[in-house]
């Protein structure tokens, strides 16, 4: 894991591949699905710049200057 986290590739794609040759997750019923698509309420995430920190090292700075990035600004002062 540490290896994962000092990498300066993608962290993402890193946790994927080293996660991949583990049992597989097969993943909900049908039935379940078909529950989940009738009784949830569909809810929209706008679209991410990166995945991770190694992805978008701009963002990465603006953290841990204390900041926040100006995509993720931008969506919190729609909360307000």
């Amino acid at each position: 894991m540490s290896t994962i986290a000092t990498t300066k590739r993608c962290f993402r794609e890193a946790l994927m591949e080293a996660l991949e040759d583990t049992a597989r997750y097969r993943g909900p019923t049908l039935a379940m699905r078909i529950l989940a698509w009738v009784l949830s309420e569909r809810s929209r995430t706008g679209a991410s710049i990166a995945c991770c920190d190694s992805c978008d090292p701009a963002a990465r700075d603006v953290i841990c200057a204390g900041g926040l990035p100006a995509d993720v600004a931008a969506a919190a002062s729609q909360w307000d």
